[in-house]
């Protein structure tokens, strides 16, 4: 019976030592959960060394035939398009070098324009060296090409009026309102195969903050040069006909108002070099969730120029000033891919540019949704081991 007590009174002694130990155990165990899940991973090791490789073909096909549908008329739909995407990577130690190329190209035909038009032409190219003074941080080099691999045409259902607005100032015109010859024209060249080519350069210093398999995070930041060789290169500026935009013949007779042309009217302008430095900044974050079968990556940039070439005269008209605020060049870009199957896949692609010495006030925008079907390869490193747990002591 004494020992009993003995051990009671024992018990009851050690019990807040006991309730303090748990306590903490679980304080430093409820700790250590919140800081792996707040903290910031830096990059505390360089990927695993080697030449990684992947590359991806895809095939897209569309075909519709209509025969007396409502609202729909009578003829054959057709889409066709390719698209390739390959990426190489070599990482030595800390050496890092990324390549891509992408290639993207499509034609559509329907019975309101029964030919063949180009709505899809993509040629992209970019090298990047990033040297890693330590994991996450260092300087880098990058070279990236954009241009197109045909030539563009514009193609109008029936007689259009072309009004090009040339780089002197002057306006050309296909058709002469003032002319008794009826108007022709159905389709006018824009560019020619390669054109524009847009060459881009930077060096500076990059970070990686974040960098794991759904999130990674890179900015860089530091000098760019640009280059977008399109002179004598069409593009359309069309605005809304109107008797002043487009009028119609005039017959002489001061009693008679002006009047909207029956034939419709489509601006373009003829577009000229641009040559420009100044200070680049871009932020990437990009990653891979639910198994790898979603891909995303999301960019932008700007090119702010403290030195450029001459300035179009379309720009210096629209009231444009040799201001690094207003030359400032946008690059916005998404990309979004669903795997459905293992040779099926969804994907949207958005890009929009704002270049004001090549198009003043003028956002470029291309906004892409593809089925694609094809296949792939590639010999991505094996992921990071799990970190193992300290063994107790």
């Amino acid at each position: 019976m004494v020992s009993h007590r003995r051990l009671l009174v024992s018990v009851l002694a050690l019990s807040p030592l006991l309730v303090t130990a748990t306590a903490y155990a679980q304080d430093v165990a409820t700790n250590q959960v919140k800081k792996e899940a707040t903290d910031i991973k830096m990059a505390e090791a360089p990927p695993p060394n080697g030449t990684f490789a992947s590359l991806k073909a895809d095939a897209v096909f569309a075909f519709t035939d209509n025969q007396k549908v409502v609202g729909q008329p009578d003829g054959l739909t057709m889409n066709i398009g390719v698209k390739l995407d390959g990426h190489v990577d070599v990482i030595e130690d800390r050496h890092e070098w990324r390549n891509s190329l992408l290639v993207n190209a499509g034609l559509s035909r329907n019975p309101i324009v029964p030919e063949f038009v180009k709505t899809t032409d993509v040629l992209s190219l970019e090298s990047i060296y990033l040297y890693h003074v330590r994991p996450w941080i260092g300087p880098f080099a990058r070279f990236r090409l954009d241009t197109s691999m045909f030539a563009g045409t514009d193609v109008r259902p029936g007689a259009t009026n072309y009004k090009t607005t040339l780089q002197d100032g002057t306006v050309a015109q296909t058709c002469d309102p003032a002319s008794d010859e009826p108007c022709t024209t159905t389709k006018l060249k824009l560019t020619d195969p390669f054109q524009p080519l847009t060459l881009k350069e930077s060096l500076g210093v990059f970070a990686q903050p974040y960098k794991s398999t759904p999130v990674s995070i890179e900015v860089r930041l530091g000098l760019g040069g640009q280059q977008i060789f399109a002179d004598k290169q069409l593009a359309v500026t069309d605005v809304p006909d109107s008797v002043d935009t487009c009028p119609a013949r005039d017959d002489g007779d001061p009693a008679t108002p002006p009047a909207k042309s029956d034939v419709p009217c489509i601006e373009l302008t003829q577009l000229s070099d641009v040559l420009q430095i100044g200070v680049e900044a871009n932020l990437e974050v990009w990653g891979t969730v639910y198994d790898d079968r979603v891909t995303y990556k999301v960019y932008a940039g700007i090119l702010a120029p403290f030195a450029h070439g001459p300035l179009p005269k379309s720009y210096t008209d629209a009231g444009g000033k040799d201001d690094v605020g207003e030359l400032t060049n946008i690059d916005l870009g998404a990309n979004l891919s669903v795997k459905l199957v293992e040779w099926a896949s969804l994907a949207y692609e958005l890009k929009a540019i704002r270049v004001p010495a090549l198009l003043p006030d003028t956002f470029q925008v291309r906004n892409t949704l593809l089925l694609t079907m094809g296949l792939g390869m590639d010999n991505k490193p094996p992921p990071p081991p799990e970190p193992v747990a300290a063994a107790a002591k």
